[in-house]
């Protein structure tokens, strides 16, 4: 088949590198290079235990949307227990990237505790996922070239 004009393709793969990985000893240099240089989002997640509902507390909702360093926290329950999943991304998680996960552990009750008094006490830390430290993942999910992540600019 031959084409008169040439068609421009673009492709989104929500499958992370590591995949790419399992199925081939060795990509060859070309595609190696793709792959290494896919760009992916970065966010961190920690997910805190609900002790007791601080919304009965309040009075407010159980999730929460802020301009604030925490930006979402979202009331996830199980049949069996309640959680707060606590999704970072953009700026806050720009510094982040680069903690620990005991200090991202520390500074996001702590935070959650300043926009929302009646969580102290009442949620407890359980896990941190760092996507953007993850050697297997590198982010959360592929952004198209000429995206660039949100960074700080200044201090």
């Amino acid at each position: 088949m031959r084409l008169t004009k040439p068609k421009t393709y673009s492709i989104t793969c929500t499958d992370p590198n590591w995949i790419a990985w399992s199925y081939h000893e060795a990509l060859p240099d070309l595609q190696a290079e793709a792959v290494a240089s896919i760009p992916y989002g970065q966010a961190t997640s920690v997910f805190l235990k609900v002790k007791e509902p601080f919304w009965d507390v309040d009075g407010l909702g159980s999730s929460l949307w802020s301009d604030g360093p925490i930006g979402r926290a979202y009331n996830w329950a199980t049949p069996n227990e309640k959680y707060i999943w606590v999704f970072l991304n953009g700026i806050v998680n720009y510094t982040l990237r680069t903690w620990n996960d005991d200090d991202i552990m520390a500074f996001v009750p702590r935070e959650l505790a300043a926009i929302r008094p009646s969580t102290v006490g009442r949620v407890e830390g359980i896990a941190v996922r760092n996507w953007s430290n993850d050697p297997y993942t590198k982010g959360t999910y592929a952004t198209p070239k000429g995206h660039t992540p949100m960074v700080r600019r200044g201090k």
